[in-house]
């Protein structure tokens, strides 16, 4: 077998993505918001596709789904399906520069943006139901109780009551309470105290997958895409348990909800070991005094709380690569720009919404219905 033929799916297509990037037009279009008509979230499809394979980790999965795309193009598949094979005779740069005259050459401007529509189509669903839904700008956020820590934690209930609270009821006052069981009352990030002696600040809890993908069919599917594995089922599962949550004071939660940080985990002398890593320093909270590269320590509640689980090393990895792929593509710019720091209650309006959509949930958009037709109903009447 030749080093060509052993040369992985993805290297092709992120070698297509840097050659079209080169060229002025954008040859294969703008990767847009899913349900939104004019929407402002546009990143180059090429620049979407390659930050995707980038940070993916499974890289070479993610691009045979785009691979089957681009092969729907007219005339393409002799050139693409070796490539998803791995048994393409040219090598990445040659490859890319096959495609990419095959298009200028088989196609006008208007024939090629129609051709590559199902390109397009997938980065766009990734960039909506994925990356800017990990984000998820003016949306359904986590969930937080109004109850105060208690430095008594032996007062608390037993676990297994609070773990059937968190992950059955989704209570959040329960997997505050399973966190600081097992990680204590100091925050992680900040070395500030949840509760006396000292000042006490707020306490938040953090979901790692976020909140938001519960029961999100569309986006727990683009998750598997992305990891190349079956965790749909797991994760959603798992949405409100302590394996992918944490404590954090407010500022520090925020900026990790907003993919300024994020959390890797690495297998070290037989265990997981934990290390922060920035994503967008100059966002990252003030309060945070860890640094690039330190570990993160867990774990130091409790010793009853040692049964608890500490966050689950995938969730964090795949939360920092999407965080990172997000970075890379520059959606996250545009969101700091539309949103900055204020994307909560207003801004909730300017998301597209629909059944099964990423950014606002089911419930939500079922309450605003009916809020709606009593409206029109109550007019209806005084109108009569």
């Amino acid at each position: 077998m030749s080093l060509i033929m052993c040369q992985a799916p993805a290297q092709y297509l992120i070698s297509l993505c840097s050659t079209a990037a080169q060229q002025s037009d954008e040859p294969f279009g703008v990767a847009v918001r899913i349900g939104s008509s004019s929407s402002k979230f546009e990143a180059a499809t090429t620049k979407v596709i390659h930050s995707i394979l980038t940070f993916s980790p499974a890289p070479d999965t993610m691009a045979v789904e785009f691979l089957n795309e681009l092969s729907k193009v007219k005339g393409m598949t002799s050139l693409v399906d070796p490539v998803s094979r791995r048994a393409s005779p040219f090598d990445c740069a040659t490859w890319a520069m096959e495609v990419m005259d095959f298009l200028s050459a088989k196609f006008t401007k208007d024939q090629r943006s129609a051709e590559l529509k199902p390109v397009v189509g997938l980065a766009s669903h990734m960039l909506s139901h994925l990356l800017i839904a990990t984000r998820n700008p003016g949306g359904k956020k986590t969930p937080q109780d109004s109850t105060h820590p208690t430095p008594n934690i032996n007062r608390l209930r037993e676990i297994i009551d609070l773990l059937n609270e968190a992950t059955t009821k989704k209570s959040q006052s329960a997997l505050k309470e399973l966190i600081y069981w097992r990680d204590g009352f100091i925050c992680p990030f900040t070395g500030l105290h949840f509760a006396p002696p000292g000042r006490p600040v707020v306490t938040r809890c953090a979901h790692i997958i976020p909140f938001s993908f519960h029961d999100k069919h569309l986006t727990l599917r683009a998750l598997e895409c992305f990891t190349g594995r079956q965790i749909a089922e797991g994760a959603n599962k798992n949405i409100n348990h302590p394996c992918n949550a944490f404590n954090a004071q407010t500022d520090a939660r925020d900026t990790f909800d907003k993919l300024a940080w994020g959390i890797e985990a690495v297998y070290v002398d037989e265990e997981w070991k934990y290390f922060f890593r920035e994503v967008r320093s100059e966002e990252i909270a003030g309060t945070i005094n860890l640094v690039e590269g330190q570990e993160i320590i867990f774990h130091r509640g409790h010793s009853d709380g040692k049964v608890i689980d500490k966050p689950n090393p995938e969730y964090c990895n795949i939360k920092l690569a999407l965080a990172r792929a997000m970075h890379a593509c520059g959606a996250a710019d545009i969101i700091a720009e539309m949103y900055g720091d204020d994307d909560d209650d207003e801004a909730i309006v300017n998301q597209p919404v629909y059944l099964g959509g990423p950014f606002v949930s089911d419930d939500v958009l079922f309450r605003r219905l009916d809020d709606r037709l009593l409206t029109v109903m109550t007019d209806d009447r005084l109108n009569d």
